[in-house]
């Protein structure tokens, strides 16, 4: 019998999206959960949020709908939309239904703070690793 090894919470969990090419002026974001500082790394155009499993990015509370939010990047720029939720999404203690996010801003999602840290590095890019040969 395997047994799966925990998360290592001190490294961002990082969601990629390889399906099609990200725009050229792409920029992952890093949302950092506090209190406790648990992070994902965004390095796709957009994400869900919410209670449901299918969601990428699920919060385990019943005050969070199932589909509360999305994040999505566009133009350059990074945007919040409530998805019809029932308690609502606030962007710096403001209810909003869309907004465009920037760095520092606070998500709050029912008992969830989400704090917005944009990563202006560019992409790693693979290398492949030799092996000596013995």
């Amino acid at each position: 019998m395997s047994r799966s090894r925990a998360p290592d919470e001190s490294k961002p969990q990082v969601l990629n999206e390889s399906d099609r090419p990200l725009p050229a002026d792409f920029t992952p974001l890093r949302l950092v959960l506090h209190p406790g500082g648990l992070s994902v790394l965004l390095e796709r155009t957009s994400a869900t949020i919410g209670r449901h499993s299918g969601c990428d990015i699920r919060l385990p509370s019943p005050d969070v709908s199932r589909r509360h939010c999305r994040v999505w990047f566009e133009n350059g720029v990074w945007w919040l939309a409530d998805l019809g939720s029932t308690n609502g999404v606030y962007l710096n203690g403001e209810r909003i239904a869309q907004r465009r996010l920037q760095a520092g801003d606070q998500i709050r999602i029912c008992d969830f703070t989400i704090i917005i840290e944009p990563i202006d590095a560019p992409r790693p890019v693979a290398i492949p690793v030799r092996r000596r040969a013995s």
